[in-house]
């Protein structure tokens, strides 16, 4: 019985007072944000691990992962659970070969086994995981060899991007912060080239961009 009102407290449990006041409005911005570049980080960064990228870096059919993303996060506020989401640790397998829904569907499996041993698994000390995930990131910053840093004004926004990825702990910071500083770098740059990179939809992009710094 305890267990049932702990899980109703939290599943399909929901308040819509106050849903659009302008404080409420902001908190959606924030995590609409936080989750998009976040999921725009991981799936171009585990793309280009598992070659899937074409010759302009672009990803034909991001659609797909973008909608599966959101509707994994739907389903898990709905079951009251955490954002299910992409997460960029996933390169490390897709550079192992793991390149198709086999490897989804397989590390599924193991979750669920996992949830199973969890008392196992919850004595194994952080110090033993560690540096796991420190191969996890030494796998993935091996990208930065495609940045030209010899080209300050193309090489400044990813520099930037790294830093504030670094030391926030954040994809969804570390991404808009490297944007902001991409455009304003690239704007007040002397060379023609530099100036004409800008789109006009980045100008744009930047005014809510600068409202999740404020309010994150």
């Amino acid at each position: 019985m305890n267990f049932q009102v702990l899980v109703s407290n939290i599943t399909f449990s929901f308040d819509f007072n106050g849903l659009l006041n302008g404080s409420t409005i902001v908190l959606i911005f924030i995590a609409f944000f936080g989750d998009f570049f976040s999921t725009l980080g991981t799936v171009l960064g585990v793309s280009q691990k598992a070659n899937l990228l074409d010759d302009n870096g672009n990803l034909p059919g991001i659609a797909r992962p973008f909608l599966v993303d959101a509707l994994g996060t739907v389903a898990g506020t709905l079951a009251g659970c955490t954002t299910i989401s992409t997460f960029v640790e996933s390169s490390a397998g897709a550079q192992a070969g793991g390149k198709t829904g086999l490897t989804s569907v397989s590390t599924a499996i193991m979750f669920f086994i996992s949830i199973l041993a969890s008392p196992l698994f919850l004595m194994i000390p952080d110090a033993a995981t560690s540096p796991v995930l420190i191969f996890v990131g030494y796998s993935m910053i091996s990208s930065i060899t495609n940045i030209d840093f010899t080209n300050f004004s193309e090489a400044f926004g990813p520099f930037v991007m790294i830093v504030f990825t670094a030391f926030t702990g954040g994809i969804a910071s570390g991404i808009s912060a490297g944007i902001l500083a991409d455009v304003a770098i690239k704007t007040f740059a002397k060379t023609e080239k530099a100036e004409k990179a800008v789109h006009p939809v980045m100008y744009a992009l930047c005014i809510p961009l600068m409202i999740y710094f404020i309010f994150n």
